[in-house]
């Protein structure tokens, strides 16, 4: 019973640190969203915006379209190694997937600058040749950051990412107020991206060094092309339905390069959301996958907790965010985004999918069975193009955010469902419902306390004010959290001082109601 419940506290603090690292790694993120984004479509306009956007986009699905699975398959093996005290092994996976993954990342620059040169608006050469270039250190970085992943050193990512943010803006702010407008957006994601890459990949080699590296033998090359395989066709699925393909539509069907810039917002808005959400959800598969060469018995329990909280954390932020969507939009973007205010509202609403994704993901990945979720997500997918077709031209940029939202929605629930019913796992989704309807309540009453506010800023003050003041009070009143929870924050807290940990403590336990303490 000891060593069960010793277990269960170091699987919740290798959750909790993974967790926090990736919340810090986020925050990183938000600031420099709010510091090169804002500014960017302040001082391009929608109209220009939308075209760059659409440009970045299709070059980023491009390059995620030929990655073939591979740093998932390195985080993968990577962690099964490590589980197993074989440093050899994961040395030789990482450096093996590192030069296939370097190959993969020069065809995508010469194929790319081909297609620049010859499909793309000849007025928007200068920022997209930069833009393809930004990709090639983009996808070399993505197998030092699953290794880092795999090794739970979330701590050598995260410092990357901090000092590739700061050249982000001091690039960006320089050359915006320089004139440089487009370019030097371009130009600011590619240096930053080549900090990124130098930093992570010195990182990954000071940890795993040069020594002896295990061959990839006949078994596990045929287990890694078999996972490799099924997560690229994952990864396909995953552009159609998750990364905004809706876009390509969106231009095919109406042309219209402000909508592009009003629907490309609301989704990078959305994601900030998401993001918050899901830095909970990627340390419980940072865990999760960790327990694949130590107790696979762990996998299930991981799983069903984190499944819980993240839908407690999605529907608090996801619906809080649609309330305040369209004060927002207007306090950060201004009068001319407008119109991405109601389609933020629309795509925080339907997003819940998104947010638990990349838990289910992982969760069929450590079970390798992702043959699943590409059968599954074929469909949700086709579902995505129909309805893109039937909805853009009648409504534009709300009918493309309603048919990516409702792809997602159905994603996730499918999955759900199938995991309880093929794998066997027990996910009481019935547990999650009273932390469900809390974040609704609190979505409502940010929305009905800005009413009487006419000033957009005062409004979104009050909005959040008011959700937050509501959430914790329906969270008790529902009984969304239970004495088992209380354990796990106390597993989690012992690593605090005596004080902060007191306070914690006491902060948590007062939204569980006495009776069920």
């Amino acid at each position: 019973m000891e060593r069960q419940t010793a277990g269960r506290r170091s699987a919740a603090i290798r959750t909790f640190n993974s967790s926090v690292l990736l919340g810090l790694e986020m925050a990183v993120g938000l600031v420099a969203v709010l510091c090169t984004s804002i500014p960017l479509a302040r001082i391009i306009g929608p109209a220009r915006l939308g075209y760059f956007t659409y440009i970045q986009w299709f070059a980023m699905t491009g390059s995620n379209a030929v990655l073939l699975g591979i740093p998932a398959t390195t985080r993968r093996y990577m962690a099964e190694a490590l589980g197993r005290e074989d440093l050899p092994a994961a040395r030789g996976i990482f450096y093996g997937t590192l030069r296939l993954q370097t190959y993969l990342a020069l065809g995508v620059l010469v194929v790319g600058e081909i297609l620049v040169f010859t499909l793309s608006d000849r007025s928007y050469w200068g920022s997209s040749w930069l833009i393809v270039v930004s990709l090639v250190p983009r996808m070399i970085m993505s197998i030092p950051s699953q290794a880092h992943a795999a090794g739970e050193r979330l701590q050598s990512n995260l410092f990357a990412c901090m000092v590739s943010t700061l050249v982000l803006v001091g690039v960006m702010g320089f050359g915006l107020w320089s004139g440089a407008g487009l370019i030097a957006a371009a130009a600011a994601y590619a240096i930053a991206n080549i900090v990124e890459l130098i930093l992570k990949m010195t990182f990954a080699v000071r940890w795993l060094g040069w020594g002896p590296r295990t061959p990839i033998g006949p078994e596990l090359r045929k287990r890694m092309l078999t996972f490799s395989t099924h997560g690229a066709s994952l990864l396909l699925l995953n552009i159609v339905v998750w990364d905004k393909s809706d876009m390509f539509f969106l231009r095919l069907l109406r042309h219209d390069g402000a909508a592009l810039a009003f629907f490309g917002t609301a989704f990078n808005l959305a994601d900030r959301a998401i993001q918050i959400v899901q830095v909970f959800v990627n340390g419980v598969s940072v865990s999760l996958i960790s327990e694949v060469g130590r107790s696979a018995e762990k996998i299930g329990v991981i799983a069903r907790v984190g499944m819980r909280y993240s839908i407690l954390v999605a529907a608090a932020l996801l619906f809080g965010l649609a309330a305040v969507a369209q004060q927002l939009v207007l306090t950060l973007y201004g009068p001319r985004f407008a119109p991405a205010g109601a389609l933020l509202s629309v795509v925080s609403v339907m997003a819940v999918g998104k947010c638990l994704m990349p838990l289910l993901q992982a969760f069929y990945q450590a079970a390798e069975r992702q043959k699943a979720v590409v059968i599954w997500s074929c469909g949700c997918g086709a579902l995505n193009i129909i309805l893109d077709l039937l909805l853009i031209p009648p409504m534009g940029a709300m009918g493309a955010a309603i048919a990516n939202g409702s792809a997602q929605v159905l994603a996730a629930v499918g999955l759900i469902y199938w995991a309880q019913r093929a794998l066997g796992i027990d996910w009481s989704i019935g547990h999650s419902i009273p932390g469900l309807i809390a974040g609704i309540g609190s979505g409502l009453a940010a929305y009905a306390a800005g009413l009487p506010f006419a000033i957009a800023p005062v409004r979104l003050v009050v909005g959040i004010l008011a959700g937050a003041i509501t959430f914790p009070i329906l969270l008790r009143m529902l009984r969304a959290l239970q004495p088992e929870d209380l354990m796990r924050v106390r597993g989690i807290t012992s690593k605090l001082t005596p004080a902060l940990r007191a306070r914690v403590d006491s902060a948590v336990s007062l939204l569980v109601p006495a009776s069920g303490r």
